[in-house]
C-alpha cells in the first residue's frame, strides 16, 4: 500500500501537487496532507477533491510549521494505520513537486526486495528538459558534487545511476518499516543533512538506496539546488563525520578543519572568494559539537562494511576535477546537441592550430638548416654571431648581474642592469635542470638559443590566439599568424639572432589585442593587467616599443569610463614599475630607448623605401612584390572596416613606417676602441619599426576579409572568398620564399677561446682574468674575461671603465707607446694570468712570445695561449688582489665577482703595506675595504683602489653591496601583486533563478 505525504507549504502549489497525484496511472491508496503554512490551508475540501475523485483516501494534519517540515514527519509516520501482510510504502512530496503521470509507477517498479527507498529524477517544472537532481553525491569526507548539475539537458546521460548513497525528502518512496526502524530523519543535522544521513545509515544496514530516472517529477528549483549553500555544505560535512568511526571522530574533525582552512585560504589568494566561503563552511561543519550527538543515532545494526560502500561515494579524482572546473569558470551545463554526445573525434583534426605549429616548425626549421645543423654538433653553449656575443653565464652570476651595484663582464660598471637578466636567470634556470643536459659550458647560452629556435613557432601560436579580435574566422587567423612569422622583419630577426625583436615578434601581437579589449566596454581588469605584464617584459628588453601602451593607458585614464580608468592605470603605472631602477639607467642614456637586445645597427642601412616595406636587410630577403596583395587588402580594410580597431591598426602602419624609414637618420654615436668593428657608426635597427608596420598591415588585411558582407547568392559567396584566398596565396608564397632562402650562416655554435686552466683560474679563489686578443687587419679588439658574465647580446655599449686595458694592449702587441712599467707587471695589476690570441698573425705571435713575463702554452682551434707571470711576484699567478710591500708584492686568493669577498686571510703584513686591488676607481664608490673589521682609507693618488694595511693585520673583506635594494625588493613585491590581479576573475554566470 502507498501512502502519499504531502507536506503542504502553499496553496497554489498543493493544488497542483493533488492535481498531479490524482492524475497517477497508479495512484497511491492514501493521501496525508500535512499542513505546514504559517496561517494554515483554508476550503480543504476543495484541494482535495480531485484526489477524492480519483479515489484516494484524505485525510489531513496539522505540522509544526517550522522552517524544517520533517519535523512533522515522523509523528505523522506512526500514527498512520499498519496494513498486516501488505508492504507499506510512502511517497514523501511537497507543494512544489509535480508528479508526472508515471512517476509513481516506475518507483514501484525499482522497489524490490531489499531495496528500501527510491529516489526519482527532479527536473525544472517548466522546462522538463532540464536536470534539477537525481539523488544526493558526495564525497566520503561530506563535500557535496552534485550530479548532474542544475541546468544540465536531460539526454539519458545520467540514466546509468542505479545506486545512490541518499536521495533528497521530495519524491523519495520509503519502505515504512525501515524507515521506523532506521529511526527516521536526524533533525540535528538539518535538512538537507537529514536525507544525507536517513541513506547513509540505511545503506550500512544492508538496505538499499536506488535511483529510478524513468521517474519523473517537476519542481521549482531553488537557489541551493543551483550551487548548494553554505548551511548544506556544513551539513554533509557533520554528516560524514557523523557516520563514520566514533573513535576516528576528532582526529577527522580536527584534519578536516586544518585542511579546509588551507584550502580556503589558497582559494582567497586566487580570488575565489565564493569557494572560499564554501570551504570555511566544511570547517563549520568539521568544528560543530552537535554532530557529537549525532553519533550515537544509529538506527539499527550495521550489517554492511564502510569499504563496500566506497562505490557510491564520488570519488576524490571527481570532486578535484569538479573544483577545477569552477575555478576555470567551466560550466558543463550547456546544450548539447545529440551528436555531441559522442566523442568528436574530428575536432582535434578540424582545429588550424596544430597544422599552424606543424607549419610554422617547418618553416623555421628549413630556413635555420643552418643553425640546427650546428647546434647538431655542439649544443651545450648556445649560438654565437649575428648580434649574439656568446659568453659564460649561468642563473647564478645573471642573478648577481640584476642585483649587484657593480655588475657586467670585464671590470664591470656601476650601470643598473635590465630586468630581463632576471628573466633570462629563470629561464637559464630551468635550462639547468632539465634531466639529460648534462654539464652545460654555457645555460644562459642554451636558453638564448632555444628562444631563436623556438620564437617563429610560438609567436605564430600567439598571433594565432591574439587575432580573435581581428577576426573570428579560425582559418583567417591561421593564415594571418603564419603571415606575421614569415615577413622579412621575422626572417632577419632569427638569422641574427636579435633576442629583442624575437621576443617582440612573440609578444606584440597579445598586446595589441590587449589594448584593443582594454579599450571595449567588454575588457576587463584582469586582462589589462596581464597585458601590462608582458609590456613590462617587452620594455625590459625594447623600451621603445612599450610607449605605446603607456600612451593607450594614458588615454583610457583621462578619458575613458571608470571601469576603463582602472584599465588604464594598470597600463599606464605598471610597465614603469615593473621596470625598476634600469629606469635610472635610461634617464642617464636617453639613446637606450631607442634600441634594445639585438636592436642595434652597425653600419649602413638599407634603402628607405625597402624600409617602408618592413625589409631591413640581412637573412630572409625575398621579393617584395609578393606583399603587394596583403598590402591591398591592408588598404581595403582601412577603408572598409568600420571598426576602431582599423584606425588603431592605420595609425601603427603611419608609426611603424616612420620609425623604420626614420631610422638610418638617428644617430647613436660610434662603436667604441677595442671591440670589435670599432669607430662604425651605430643607428637603431630599422626592423622595430618593421614590426610595428607589419603588425598594422596584417591586422587591416584580417578586417578587410572579415568586412565583407554576408553571401546572398551563390554568385557573391564565390565573389566573397576571393580576399581569403589572395591573402593565403601571399602568405604561402612568402612562407616558402622565406623558407628556400634560409636565415644565413652568420649564427654559429659558440666555443670557449681560453683554455680549461684559464676558465680554471677565473673560477678559483684567484678569480684570475684572461685577455683574449682579436688582431684583424686595421682593427684590434680584446676583451677582458673573468669569472662575471658579460653581455651575452649585442646592445647600445656602456662607457668603457678599463682605459688602462687599451694602453697595454697596443704595448703588448708593439702598436703603442711603451708603458712605465713591465707589460707582465701591467697586466698582474688587472690580475690578467693568461692572454689568448685568436687566430694571430706571425708578427703578432712574435709581439707575444718576446714580451717579459710571458710564455707559450699552447695552440687550440687556432687560439695560442701564453701565461702571464709577472718577475716582480716571484713568477706566481695573478689575481685580483695583491698585497705589496717593501719585499715585493704577493698575490692573494678568495675573491669572488668583482672582487668581493667575506674574508681572505693575509700573510705576515709589514709595515708601510698597500692593498691593491685589480679594478677601476670608479669601483671605489660602491666597495667597502676592511681590514680586521675597520674601514681602509683609500690613497687618492693611485691609479688602482690602493689602500694603506696597517701592521699585523690577518684579513680584509670587500663588500660591494646591492644596488637600490629597497627599489628591487618594492619591485618584486608589485610584481607578485601584479600576478595575483593578472588572475581571471570572470565567471560564467550561474543560472537565474527567478521564483
Amino acid at each position: 500500500m502507498v501512502s502519499a505525504i504531502l507536506l503542504a507549504r502553499t496553496r497554489p502549489g498543493t493544488e497542483l501537487a493533488v492535481a498531479a497525484l490524482a492524475a497517477q496511472v497508479e495512484p497511491p491508496e492514501r493521501l496525508v496532507v500535512v499542513d505546514v503554512s504559517e496561517q494554515g490551508l483554508d476550503e480543504l475540501d476543495e484541494l482535495y477533491r480531485p484526489a477524492v475523485a480519483a479515489g484516494i483516501s484524505v485525510q489531513s494534519s496539522r505540522g509544526s510549521g517550522s522552517a524544517d517540515p520533517r519535523r512533522s514527519l515522523q509523528a505523522v509516520v506512526e500514527d498512520l494505520r499498519e496494513h498486516t501482510g501488505r508492504r507499506d510504502l510512502l511517497w514523501f512530496l511537497s507543494s512544489r513537486c509535480v508528479p508526472e503521470p508515471e512517476a509513481l509507477r516506475e518507483l514501484l517498479a525499482v522497489m524490490g526486495r531489499g531495496v528500501a527507498m527510491a529516489t526519482p529524477k527532479l527536473v525544472d517544472v517548466e522546462d522538463r528538459a532540464v536536470l534539477v537532481r537525481q539523488g544526493l553525491q558526495v564525497t566520503r569526507a561530506g563535500v557535496l558534487v552534485p550530479t548532474p548539475q542544475l541546468g544540465e539537458r536531460d539526454q539519458g546521460q545520467h540514466d546509468g545511476m542505479v545506486d545512490a548513497v541518499a536521495g533528497p525528502l521530495e519524491g523519495l518512496l520509503v519502505d515504512r518499516d525501515s524507515y521506523l526502524a532506521l529511526g527516521g530523519h536526524d533533525l540535528r543535522l538539518g535538512d538537507l543533512g537529514a536525507d544525507l544521513d536517513l541513506g547513509w545509515r540505511a545503506q550500512r544496514t544492508g538496505r538499499r538506496v536506488v535511483v529510478a530516472p524513468r521517474a519523473r517529477i517537476g519542481v521549482a528549483p531553488s537557489p541551493d539546488e543551483v550551487r548548494p549553500g553554505l548551511a548544506h555544505r556544513a551539513q554533509a560535512r557533520r554528516t560524514a563525520l557523523a557516520r563514520g568511526p566514533w573513535w576516528a571522530y576528532p582526529f577527522r574533525a580536527v584534519g578536516g578543519a586544518v585542511l579546509g582552512l588551507l584550502a580556503a585560504l589558497s582559494l582567497l589568494l586566487l580570488k575565489r572568494p565564493r569557494e572560499s566561503r564554501e570551504r570555511l563552511a566544511l570547517v563549520r561543519g568539521s568544528l560543530d559539537p552537535r554532530t557529537v550527538r549525532s553519533l550515537r543515532h544509529r538506527g539499527g545494526t550495521a550489517l554492511v562494511d564502510r569499504a563496500d560502500l566506497d562505490s557510491l561515494f564520488v570519488t576524490r579524482g571527481a570532486a578535484w576535477q569538479r573544483s577545477f572546473d569552477d575555478l576555470r569558470g567551466h560550466d558543463s551545463r550547456s546544450a548539447v546537441g545529440a551528436r555531441e554526445l559522442e566523442p568528436d573525434r574530428a575536432s582535434a583534426l578540424l582545429s588550424p592550430v596544430p597544422y599552424l605549429v606543424i607549419a610554422a616548425v617547418g618553416m623555421a626549421a628549413w630556413a635555420g638548416r643552418n643553425i640546427t645543423g650546428e647546434l647538431r654538433h655542439r649544443f651545450d653553449a648556445g649560438l654565437v654571431g649575428g648580434e649574439l656575443l656568446g659568453g659564460r653565464a649561468t642563473s647564478t652570476s645573471l642573478l648577481a648581474m640584476w642585483r649587484d651595484a657593480w655588475n657586467g663582464g670585464g671590470v664591470g660598471a656601476a650601470t643598473e642592469r635590465s630586468p630581463a637578466y632576471l628573466i633570462l636567470a629563470g629561464l637559464t634556470w630551468l635550462v639547468e635542470h632539465v634531466p639529460g643536459l648534462g654539464r652545460l659550458d654555457s645555460p644562459a647560452g642554451v636558453a638564448l638559443a632555444m628562444v631563436v629556435l623556438c620564437a617563429l613557432p610560438l609567436a605564430a601560436v600567439v598571433a594565432y590566439r591574439a587575432a580573435r579580435v581581428v577576426t573570428g574566422s579560425r582559418w583567417v587567423r591561421f593564415v594571418l599568424a603564419l603571415g606575421w612569422v614569415s615577413t622579412p622583419v621575422a626572417a632577419a630577426a632569427a638569422g641574427q639572432g636579435r633576442v629583442g625583436p624575437l621576443v617582440a615578434l612573440i609578444l606584440l601581437p597579445r598586446i595589441g589585442a590587449g589594448l584593443a579589449r582594454a579599450c571595449r566596454a567588454s575588457g576587463t581588469f584582469s586582462d589589462s593587467v596581464r597585458t601590462a605584464l608582458w609590456a613590462a617584459v617587452l620594455a625590459s628588453l625594447m623600451p621603445m616599443l612599450a610607449v605605446p601602451v603607456l600612451l593607450v593607458g594614458l588615454g583610457l585614464l583621462l578619458l575613458g569610463s571608470a571601469p576603463r580608468r582602472l584599465r588604464g592605470a594598470a597600463l599606464l603605472l605598471l610597465p614603469p614599475i615593473l621596470v625598476g631602477p634600469w629606469l635610472l639607467t635610461l634617464r642617464d642614456d636617453p639613446a637606450r630607448l631607442l634600441t634594445g637586445w639585438g636592436a642595434l645597427r652597425v653600419g649602413e642601412s638599407p634603402q628607405a623605401w625597402r624600409l617602408a616595406a618592413a625589409a631591413p636587410g640581412g637573412p630572409g630577403e625575398i621579393p617584395l612584390y609578393w606583399y603587394l596583395p596583403v598590402a591591398v587588402l591592408a588598404v581595403l580594410g582601412l577603408l572598409w572596416a568600420r571598426r576602431p580597431l582599423a584606425w588603431g591598426a592605420g595609425l601603427a602602419v603611419l608609426v611603424g613606417t616612420a620609425m623604420a624609414v626614420g631610422s638610418p637618420f638617428v644617430g647613436l654615436g660610434e662603436v667604441p676602441p677595442g671591440a670589435p668593428e670599432a669607430g662604425m657608426p651605430m643607428h637603431p635597427w630599422p626592423g622595430l619599426g618593421g614590426l610595428v608596420l607589419a603588425l598594422g598591415v596584417l591586422t587591416l588585411a584580417g578586417l578587410s576579409v572579415s568586412a565583407w558582407p554576408a553571401a546572398r547568392s551563390r554568385i557573391w559567396s564565390v565573389v566573397r572568398t576571393v580576399p581569403s584566398l589572395v591573402l593565403a596565396v601571399g602568405v604561402a608564397a612568402s612562407v616558402v620564399l622565406v623558407a628556400q632562402q634560409s636565415f644565413g650562416e652568420e649564427l654559429t655554435t659558440w666555443r670557449e677561446p681560453r683554455p680549461q686552466v684559464a676558465v680554471a683560474d677565473a673560477e678559483s679563489l684567484r678569480s684570475g682574468r684572461s685577455l683574449v686578443l682579436d688582431s684583424r687587419p686595421g682593427e684590434i679588439s680584446y676583451q677582458l674575461v673573468g669569472r662575471e658574465p658579460s653581455d651575452l647580446v649585442r646592445d647600445l655599449p656602456t662607457a668603457p671603465s678599463d682605459e688602462g686595458v687599451a694602453q697595454i694592449v697596443a704595448a703588448l702587441l708593439g702598436v703603442g707607446p711603451e708603458l712605465d712599467q713591465p707589460v707582465d707587471q701591467a697586466l698582474g695589476a688587472w690580475g690578467v694570468g693568461y692572454v689568448v690570441a685568436q687566430e694571430p698573425t706571425a708578427e703578432d705571435a712574435a709581439a707575444l712570445d718576446a714580451a717579459p713575463g710571458l710564455r707559450r702554452l699552447g695552440a687550440s682551434a687556432g687560439n695560442v695561449t701564453w701565461a702571464v707571470r709577472p718577475t716582480a711576484a716571484q713568477d706566481s699567478t695573478p689575481s685580483r688582489a695583491r698585497l705589496v710591500g717593501e719585499d715585493g708584492e704577493v698575490f692573494l686568493a678568495g675573491l669572488g665577482d668583482h672582487s668581493d669577498a667575506a674574508s681572505v686571510e693575509l700573510p705576515a703584513v709589514p709595515a708601510d703595506s698597500q692593498l691593491v686591488i685589480a679594478e677601476s676607481l670608479d669601483w671605489t664608490e660602491h666597495a667597502l675595504v676592511e681590514a680586521d673589521g675597520e674601514p681602509l682609507v683609500l690613497d687618492t693618488r693611485s691609479s688602482m683602489p690602493t689602500y694603506a694595511v696597517p701592521e699585523g693585520t690577518e684579513s680584509v673583506s670587500v663588500d660591494l653591496g646591492d644596488g637600490h635594494r629597497i627599489w628591487k625588493l618594492v619591485q618584486l613585491v608589485v610584481l607578485l601583486l601584479a600576478l595575483y590581479l593578472a588572475l581571471p576573475t570572470e565567471r560564467r554566470a550561474e543560472p537565474v533563478v527567478s521564483r
